[in-house]
């Protein structure tokens, strides 16, 4: 409406239709000049402003299933078939802001007990937003197995959702969701008061980081649970191989570092034969050692790596990428740690 000067026809939600006479207050210059309407209605009612002639564009929000009800159809076997012809059930350009599952991914470190406390209350405000009902709500935690400070963040999380008082779990389904995510768990926080209508602050702690079959990866759970996975176990790397994610990846040692990385890129291929050093990684830097020539002169991988070789050494062997770099200082036991670099 503001940016490219479009009028605006909006049905809310009718879990969220009480919010509509303060929408319509705000935005009542607006609605008096005929630029916005708010309307109000269930699935018929969205069905049929979808499908009006007059309507050019539409923007949704809500699940994935709701999407793929209005775009391709509502049953398994037409979702299917029109896809093979290509042939949508919305001919107009559909944009969509769907749920996920939302990561926050701690960098592992000496930290202060200031600086603990503070990220923990952060994440704990962002999980008490709207009960946890919000698409951008954090729903997993990943964490490195071997950083000393782990479970005290943790505890410290727990602290904070323990001051933060527990809302309605006003949002349909919300007990059923719950009991999905808390069910056959070994590792369950619940945390602050419970009743009729009230879900506690919940942490489950310890999922498998190799078990991408369990639904904590892969599913929204529209409640107030909290993940957390812990990634970096030297120990865990060598009793189960990469290859039972279906990713393979290489441990690599810049030896004037005192930091190890664990490496995939984007088409899962191991990075075998050139080593990270992690430090530079962590500097915007990738730079990379040739082990097979024993050179410490570093070759920089180029800004899109998948856009051609190596600008520096026409290497392609050098142009990975990678999207993020969890670092993880070796230990005093000698033992290597491991840093992880996820696949984008």
């Amino acid at each position: 409406m503001f940016i490219e000067g479009k009028v605006c026809v909006l049905k809310l939600n009718p879990v969220n239709a009480y919010l509509g006479p303060y929408l319509e207050e705000a935005f009542s210059d607006a609605i008096a000049q005929n630029f916005l309407a708010i309307v109000y209605g269930a699935a018929d009612e969205g069905a049929y402003l979808v499908q009006h002639n007059e309507v050019d564009e539409v923007h949704l929000t809500g699940s994935d299933r709701t999407y793929e009800a209005i775009v391709w159809g509502t049953s398994e076997e037409e979702r299917r078939q029109r896809r093979a012809e290509r042939r949508p059930l919305v001919d107009k350009p559909v944009t969509a802001e769907l749920g996920n599952v939302s990561p926050v991914i701690v960098i592992p470190g000496q930290y202060t007990e200031k600086e603990l406390r503070y990220q923990a209350e952060e994440i704990a405000g962002a999980m008490a937003l709207n009960a946890a009902f919000c698409c951008c709500t954090p729903r997993i935690l990943v964490t490195a197995a071997n950083w000393a400070q782990r479970g005290t963040f943790l505890d410290f999380l727990a602290d904070a959702l323990s001051r933060t008082p527990t809302r309605p779990a006003y949002y349909p389904g919300a007990f059923d969701k719950y009991r999905l995510a808390t069910a056959n768990r070994s590792q369950v926080r619940r945390i602050g008061a419970a009743g009729n209508n009230i879900l506690p602050w919940t942490i489950v702690a310890g999922l498998d980081p190799w078990n991408a079959s369990d639904p904590a990866f892969r599913v929204e759970y529209f409640c107030p649970v909290l993940f957390e996975t812990s990634m970096g176990h030297a120990q865990r790397h060598a009793d189960r191989p990469p290859r039972d994610a279906k990713r393979s990846g290489a441990v690599g040692r810049h030896r004037e570092c005192d930091y190890v990385a664990q490496i995939w890129d984007h088409s899962g291929q191991c990075l075998s034969g050139d080593e990270l050093c992690i430090r530079h990684a962590a500097m915007g830097r990738a730079s990379w050692i040739d082990t097979n020539r024993h050179s410490e002169r570093h070759r920089v991988r180029p800004q899109c790596p998948h856009a051609g070789r190596n600008r520096k050494s026409g290497d392609a062997s050098s142009a990975h990428h990678f999207s993020q770099a969890i670092l993880l200082p070796k230990p005093s036991n000698g033992d290597a740690a491991h840093a992880e670099i996820g696949r984008g």
